[in-house]
Formats: C-alpha cells, structure tokens, sequence
C-alpha cells in the first residue's frame, strides 16, 4: 500500500511539474554511489593497524613447515616465531598495470598481498558498501548488495520530491562484488581480479499490481566492473591520469580472445580442456568461479585444486511475491549442507584440463559434477 502511495506522489508531482515547462534528464554515465542494502558496523583499519593472524595467512604458502600448500594449513603451520610483521604502507606503484584478455580485466599492483588486503578493503567501505565475506585465509572479500544511486537519473522531478521524500526513488537494480587477491607472478606484486554481480526489480503483473515485485538477475556488467578497478588503483596511489593511460593501452589495442574452452571426456570422467598454460588457466578458473558464486573454502595451487562449496538450487527456484526484495540477500542455510567439490586444474601436454573431484578427490561423474563443469564451461567460454 505505501508503495503505492509513493507511486501516485510521485506521479502527481511529474504532472504538476511538467505543465509548468519540459525537463531534460542528465544522462548518467558509469559513475558509482553505492548505499548498501542494509547497515552495518565500519569494516575500516586505521592505517597503522596490523594484524598478526591476517599477515600470516596471506603469506606465500608453499614454504609452509610441514609442506602443506592450501591457506588454511599454511596458517595452522606457522608459528608465532616465524611470523613476519608487515607494514600497511604500500610501496610506489611502479608496476601497476590493466591486464586483459577478452572480456576479462584484472590488475597488477606493488606490493605483496598481506601489504593490499585492509587497502581493499577500505576502499569497498568507503565507497559505499558492507562486506560479508572478508577472508584473508583464501584470499576473497564479497560485498552485501548495494543500490547504485548514480544511476537515477538526477532531473527536477527528482531533486523536488527526494527532498520531500528521500526513499521515493529507486535505482531498480543492484550490485554485489566479489574481489580476489593472488601473489603475482613478478615479485612484490599482487594480482587483483574484480567480478560483479547484478540483480534488477522486475513488476509482477503490472505498476498497482497487489503482487508487487520480484528480484531477477541481470547480466554481468563489464563496464561496472572495469569502472571499479579504476578508481581501486587510484586508491592504492597510482594518480588518476596514469590509470587512464594503462587502461588505454588495453581498451585501443587488440586483445588477446577469450580462452578456447571445450567441453569432452577421459576415461576418467567429464573434464574441460582450455587451450593455455597452468598459470593462465588456474586464473581465468578463478574468476569463472567467483562469477558463478561458488563458496571457496580454500585453494592449493601447488596441486592445482579449488575447494568449492555448491548446493542446486534450482528446484527452489519459485517465483517469489512482494517481500522478496527484501530476502533475497538474506543468509543462505548452513553450509554444512553443501557437498564439497574439489576443481583441480592440471596441465597436459600443451593445454590445460579442468576436472570435478569429490571431496576424496576422486572423479565426480554425478549429474550435479556434470553441473558444475558446465557452469564452468560457460564462464571460461
């Protein structure tokens, strides 16, 4: 009813309004000004705090005590003794890059991951949004859903009635990231990988309709998720014309195509097979993973495999009525739940292959294994 109410407001004030001459609407290009979708405390470090647990998980696992590779052993491993202290201050970005390769944008900047974890972090606080994944020990930060107000058109009818009513207007659509850090492969860096994903309101049998509304995704926003990584590198020190010119040299000149990626089988079970080295493909893996929204409980990159949580949800895929703009975001069941998959990357001969295993490590031929590797296939395309 009081959506409603808003409807008609704000329907008369347009008509009121544009008897008394036209308004023009500013066209909003990819400008960002997020408001999450829901309150919670500030996620920001002072700029002189270090942690001791956060600096040791984000330590380069494979000179772990016991040979352990995955995070989350390495930072069991370690010892208080051999904990190193690390300064938040990150070093002059001499070597901040864009990298690409076909749609895919990530980069490149100075500094080893421990230094540029609370970096990101803050600049995702500050700019407007609450994080509900914050894991140093696997290297992945994820945001609440946030609401772009850039992206309301900021004409008079606008500007009148949001004085009057603040929550009268809607951007109708909403944003949710995922940011994963990895050691790069020059030394003192780290490799920065940004993936968006959207979700927009859809009107159920029509504007005054009692149904009201429901909340569907929409597509990834490459755009978005390129903006993003631009004003992150200005975050991190590299000034606004040099980031400029970096994406530049990406976005004029030829790019290299999206991977070769195609779907076949061994005597072993179902596996993908991508047309690149190791190190090339354990990273487009990743960034396929965190676009489809797999839970990654941890990696091993020594061994090549991703730790992945998955639960089909698609029997409970109902449409859902009024209120389900407000639950959507809403904490999923225990995890617990979900079976845990392993995705093990490995190279062969002059490729690379990618596998489901069950948590056992064994060839996943189940129909949901079949699942997951087409989830991937679509991603890695």
């Amino acid at each position: 009813m009081f959506r409603t109410l808003k409807v008609i407001i704000i329907i008369s004030l347009a008509a009121l309004i544009g008897l008394s001459g036209c308004s023009t609407v500013k066209k909003i290009g990819k400008k960002v000004d997020y408001k999450s979708s829901r309150k919670g405390k500030s996620l920001e470090v002072p700029p002189d705090l270090t942690k001791p647990g956060q600096d040791s998980t984000m330590r380069v696992p494979d000179n772990s005590p016991s040979g352990t590779a995955t995070f989350s052993d390495y930072s069991k491993d370690r010892s208080p003794r051999r904990a190193t202290t690390y300064s938040s201050v990150l070093p002059k970005q001499n070597k901040a890059k864009f990298e690409r390769q076909g749609d895919k944008y990530w980069i490149v900047i100075d500094g080893n991951p421990t230094q540029v974890w609370s970096h990101v972090r803050n600049f995702l606080v500050q700019t407007g949004f609450i994080l509900t994944l914050d894991n140093p020990t696997i290297g992945i930060m994820e945001t609440d859903w946030a609401e772009n107000r850039a992206s309301i058109p900021n004409g008079p009818v606008r500007r009148i009635v949001g004085k009057v009513f603040s929550g009268a207007y809607s951007a109708g659509t909403l944003d949710r990231f995922r940011i994963r850090l990895e050691r790069g492969s020059a030394a003192n860096t780290t490799e920065i990988y940004l993936s968006h994903k959207g979700m927009k309101e859809e009107i159920v049998g029509g504007s005054l309709s009692p149904e009201g509304s429901r909340w569907e995704p929409r597509k990834r926003d490459v755009e978005l998720e390129i903006e993003m990584l631009k004003r992150l590198m200005v975050h991190v020190g590299v000034g606004k014309q040099r980031t400029k010119a970096l994406l530049a040299r990406k976005t004029t000149k030829a790019s290299r195509p999206n991977s070769t990626a195609r779907m076949t089988r061994s005597n072993k079970g179902p596996l993908i097979v991508v047309n690149e080295s190791f190190s090339k493909a354990w990273r487009i893996t990743g960034l396929a993973l965190d676009r489809t929204g797999f839970t990654v409980e941890d990696r091993n990159r020594s061994k090549g495999i991703y730790y992945v949580r998955y639960k089909d949800l698609g029997a409970n895929s109902k449409k859902k009525g009024l209120l389900s703009k407000f639950k959507f975001w809403k904490k999923k069941k225990s995890q617990s739940k979900q079976a845990v998959y392993q995705v093990h990357v490995f190279e062969v001969n002059n490729s690379t292959s990618i596998m489901v295993r069950n948590k056992d490590g064994e060839a996943e031929k189940s129909k949901t294994g079949k699942q997951i590797l087409s989830l991937l296939h679509e991603n890695l395309k």
